[in-house]
């Protein structure tokens, strides 16, 4: 059930971490701007910058898809703790397969930085946890709790 799709706090970090703290999605992003740079110009295609739409573009698809992820490195799918997709699935489904209950619904602008977005639960789950746990605080987020493959249907 989408009520389900949450994702810890300890998981918004490991994706964090491991496609945007090493710098994979930024090279992926800059090659991306760089193939596109007329398009850019002439403005029928926008400039990507670390945010949802490159992350749904160049990780939250691509892992969710099932098969060989040849576009994802297996050693950063580790460090974000990814299992291999066996159907199209939405990232939190992935990675929750029985679900979480969730704590917070957050809403959210896709073309928000994402480092900004981070901070900001990070600073939220510790003010409300304090010392006691801050990385098990539940977020429901629709980028990660929707099946990106199947939006009409998850949408309606």
């Amino acid at each position: 059930p989408y009520a389900l799709r949450g994702m810890r706090m300890r998981q918004l970090q490991d994706l964090n971490a491991a496609f945007v703290g090493t710098g994979w999605i930024q090279t992926r992003i800059d090659e991306f701007n760089s193939e596109h740079r007329e398009s850019i110009s002439d403005g029928t295609v926008i400039e990507l910058q670390i945010n949802l739409y490159a992350l749904d573009l160049f990780v939250i698809r691509p892992c969710t898809s099932p098969g060989d992820n040849v576009l994802v490195p297996k050693e950063l799918r580790l460090m974000a703790d990814l299992p291999e997709a066996k159907h199209h699935c939405s990232y939190s489904e992935l990675v929750n397969p029985a679900g979480v209950r969730v704590d917070y619904f957050v809403s959210h602008w896709w073309g928000h930085p994402f480092v900004d977005t981070m901070a900001a639960l990070e600073r939220w789950s510790e003010q409300v946890c304090g010392q006691s746990r801050p990385e098990n605080v539940v977020f429901w987020l629709c980028f990660l709790a929707l099946n990106q493959h199947r939006l009409q249907e998850e949408v309606g």
